[in-house]
């Protein structure tokens, strides 16, 4: 993902993990993955500005949309598990 895309997913993971938090009250790390899997691929996740900017990564890295809301959804794994005092893997 271009470095600017991936600021944008980075701050939308900061910005989005604190209002899902209750959400992975009791969760393992494994769950908390699939838990974010499901929530980036849910329409409406996004806003235009972001949907836009997966678009343009998507277009520019000649890959789907889809893989690049794979990527958004690990990074909002990652600052979940930071929340939730799990260690996110290597």
């Amino acid at each position: 993902m271009p470095c600017r895309v991936m600021w944008v997913g980075v701050a939308w993971a900061i910005r989005t993990a604190p209002d899902l938090e209750e959400r992975i009250d009791g969760l393992e790390a494994f769950e908390i993955q699939r838990f974010c899997f499901d929530h980036t691929a849910k329409p409406g996740t996004f806003d235009d500005r972001m949907t836009r900017a997966i678009q343009k990564s998507a277009y520019e890295r000649g890959v789907r949309e889809e893989q690049v809301v794979r990527v958004l959804a690990i990074e909002l794994r990652d600052k979940l598990l930071e929340l939730a005092g799990l260690e996110a893997p290597e």
